[in-house]
C-alpha cells in the first residue's frame, strides 16, 4: 500500500480489519501465509458496512437541526405577516446567520423562496425570503436563488 492510503484514517481502519480477519484464519501463523485479495476485499466491505452505519447516525442531528430551522422560519413568517423579510433582519431580530437561511432555502425549495431587490427609495440591494405559499407581488413562485 502507498503510504498515503496508510496515513488516511480510513485506509488504516481498512489494512486493520484485514489484518485482523486474516490473523483469525490463520491464528498464531498467520504472518506466514500472505493476504489474499478476498480477505482484504472482505475487510473493505466490513468497513464499508460499518461507514455506512456511521454516516446514518452522523446524519442524524444535521437533518433535526435542518427541520429545526425550517420550522423556526415558517414560524417567524406566521408571527410577522410578512411577505418578504431581509436576510439581514432575519439576522438582527431572530438570530439566523447568513448561511443558515441559505441553506433553509436550498433544502426546502418548495417551501421557500430568495429574491434579491433594490428597495424603492434606493440603496443596496437586499435579498429577501419570502414563503412559496404566499410570495410577495411580482415574484413568482418559481424564483430561487442559485447558490
Amino acid at each position: 500500500m502507498g503510504r498515503f492510503k496508510l496515513r488516511h484514517p480510513l485506509g488504516r481502519t481498512r489494512l486493520g480489519i484485514a489484518l485482523n480477519v486474516h490473523a483469525g484464519l490463520y491464528g498464531d501463523e498467520c504472518y506466514r501465509e500472505p493476504l489474499s485479495w478476498k480477505t482484504f476485499s472482505d475487510s473493505i466491505r466490513i468497513a464499508r458496512f460499518f461507514a455506512d452505519r456511521q454516516l446514518e447516525v452522523l446524519q442524524r442531528p444535521r437533518i433535526k437541526a435542518l427541520d429545526e430551522q425550517r420550522d423556526r422560519l415558517k414560524e417567524i413568517f406566521a408571527q410577522t405577516g410578512e411577505k418578504l423579510i431581509t436576510v439581514r433582519d432575519l439576522h438582527r431580530r431572530h438570530g439566523f446567520d447568513r448561511e443558515q437561511v441559505f441553506s433553509s432555502v436550498k433544502n426546502h425549495p418548495d417551501l421557500f423562496g430568495i429574491v434579491e431587490q433594490r428597495p424603492p427609495h434606493g440603496g443596496r440591494k437586499s435579498i429577501l425570503v419570502f414563503l412559496k405559499s404566499n410570495p410577495p407581488p411580482g415574484v413568482r413562485k418559481s424564483t430561487t436563488r442559485g447558490d
